[in-house]
C-alpha cells in the first residue's frame, strides 16, 4: 500500500529559493512508506538577476504519475 500523506517533493530545501532542476539521473528503488521509485536530480538556484547560481544541490525524489500521486513500483 502506497502512502499518499507523504509529500512527493519534501525532500527538496526548505528554504524560499526559486531553482530549476538542472539534471536528472539514476532511479532508485524506494524502500520508504511510499514505495515510488526515485530519481536523482541536481537542483541549481535562480539568483535575482535571472542567472544561475554555480552552487549545485542533489537530491531523490519520488517519481509520481501525472495527476500528482506516487507511482507503483
Amino acid at each position: 500500500m502506497i502512502d499518499k500523506t507523504i509529500p512527493v517533493i519534501g525532500n527538496f530545501p526548505k528554504d524560499d529559493k526559486l531553482r530549476v532542476v538542472w539534471m536528472y539521473g539514476a532511479v532508485y528503488k524506494n524502500t520508504g512508506r511510499t514505495r515510488a521509485p526515485e530519481i536523482k536530480i541536481m537542483l541549481k538556484e535562480i539568483l535575482p538577476d535571472g542567472e544561475l547560481s554555480t552552487t549545485q544541490i542533489f537530491r531523490k525524489i519520488a517519481i509520481i504519475s501525472s495527476n500528482n500521486s506516487c507511482s507503483r513500483v
